[in-house]
């Protein structure tokens, strides 16, 4: 039986690779399904091509799963702050 899948839209933007790194490996620990998507181009050196936009990149997710993410997403960013 074919895998149906739900559709993705964007959920969040992120600020640099470490944040979209630990982001991805907690929500993978709470089996949320989400792709990252860099705004990086290889082309040019992984320089961000969207450089006016303030993100390096975005994740993707079910709009069921939004709450979760950007708590998740804020939890990250806190702690961040706090050292």
């Amino acid at each position: 039986m074919p895998r149906t899948y739900a559709r993705m839209v964007p959920i969040a933007d992120l600020e640099n690779p470490l944040e979209a790194d630990l982001l991805s490996a907690l929500l993978e620990e709470l089996c949320v399904a989400h792709r990252i998507r860099s705004f990086a181009d290889s082309a040019y050196g992984h320089i961000p091509i969207f450089e006016g936009r303030g993100a390096w990149g975005r994740v993707y997710a079910e709009e069921s799963r939004r709450d979760i993410i950007h708590r998740t997403l804020e939890s990250i960013r806190r702690k961040h702050e706090e050292r």
